[in-house]
């Protein structure tokens, strides 16, 4: 049965998320106004900030821990410029702004702390450049109360109200990149009565691009799943599943390498792909990508179908084709062993990316 448009779109995470945000700036106007907060709007501005772009979980407890750092950083460098008395000082002023941006600017270069390093600025000149010990200090305290209201509401929200969490969405990121991947060797084994070039077709160059998309996608979650919010959620060695996607990418080369392997020659490509043992290898293996790719999906709960590899199909496949190769030409040896050296390193590459999954997914 066809899904309407509007379910898809009612489920969609953009439209999740953008609900999150706007329920997030009520509840922060609510807070506002009720309290009548004095610079209020910081409130609504930092959550605006925390939530805006960050989807996850662990990407809002990321960015709220960053925002409150730059705070209590700021404020704290401006409040002791301002206890020496040279606040009004231009001379003062332009020297301590220059050490002050020098530094955040510094640690905005960095991947981790870029973020600490913009807001940082911001804060000591909001604070410092008042001229006034009193007043710096007050506009400091309310801003640095405003902002923390703002990270709790956020953190609140992302937690309790249709949570996102980047570990679950890095399984299913890796799910979805394991039927891709099923695709590709779907369309390399599939039984041609004429032969195609596989390697650079329109087919090919679009999976590249969506699974190469994908592995970005994937390094980002792995950085957002560190976050504390979520290993409670869900359980599972973060560093064997970062070195599970090394692996996926052995495969994915590993893959396509067998794909520039049947496109070297017409009548080999059409005899590999129509012999019975070479369908049955690539069944299997198609078999044990999508049977991993359910258990991504799954996780934690167990897959009914279990996997096991059976070297055997790959055995018959090497004895098939050498006494193919015992009756053709030297050009015939080379095509057809070239395809039979990178199927045994695919299935290298399957074999140890299992092993590491699998200890990757190991319940605590």
């Amino acid at each position: 049965m066809k899904v309407k448009w509007w379910v898809n779109l009612l489920v969609s995470y953009r439209v999740i998320h953008a609900f999150k945000t706007a329920l997030a700036c009520l509840i922060a106007l609510i807070v506002f106004r009720a309290f009548n907060l004095d610079h209020g709007q910081w409130v609504i501005i930092t959550v605006a900030v925390v939530m805006g772009a960050q989807v996850t979980v662990g990407a809002a407890e990321d960015k709220s821990i960053a925002r409150s750092a730059a705070t209590v950083i700021g404020a704290v460098a401006a409040g002791l410029f301002l206890l020496t008395g040279w606040g009004g000082n231009f001379i003062a002023e332009m020297l301590i702004l220059f050490i002050v941006a020098f530094g955040f600017a510094y640690l905005a270069g960095s991947k981790r702390y870029s973020y600490v390093g913009v807001l940082g600025t911001v804060t000591f000149a909001i604070i410092a450049l008042t001229g006034s010990i009193k007043l710096g200090v007050a506009e400091g305290m309310l801003r640095a109360v405003d902002i923390l209201i703002g990270v709790l509401i956020s953190l609140v929200i992302s937690k309790i109200c249709l949570p996102i969490y980047a570990r679950r969405e890095l399984l299913l990121s890796i799910s979805a990149t394991l039927r891709d991947l099923v695709l590709l060797c779907e369309d390399s084994f599939s039984k041609h009565t004429v032969f195609t070039r596989l390697e650079n077709s329109a087919f090919e160059i679009d999976k590249i691009a969506v699974i190469s998309q994908s592995f970005a996608e994937q390094n980002k979650l792995a950085e957002e799943s560190k976050a504390w919010l979520e290993c409670k959620k869900l359980s599972f060695d973060l560093g064997l599943c970062k070195d599970s996607l090394v692996q996926l990418k052995r495969v994915f080369r590993q893959i396509l390498e067998t794909r520039y392997s049947l496109s070297l020659s017409r009548d080999d490509t059409v005899w590999l792909r129509g012999h019975t043992d070479t369908q049955a290898l690539a069944q299997h293996v198609i078999a044990l990508l999508h049977c991993w790719s359910e258990q991504l999906k799954c996780y934690p709960d167990p897959i009914e179908d279990g996997f096991v590899f059976d070297d055997n199909k790959l055995v018959r496949l090497r004895q098939v084709i050498q006494q193919q190769a015992a009756n053709q030409s030297a050009q015939h040896h080379i095509h057809l062993y070239a395809f039979l050296h990178s199927m045994e390193h695919l299935w290298e590459e399957l074999v140890r990316f299992n092993f590491i999954l699998q200890q990757a997914l190991v319940k605590n």
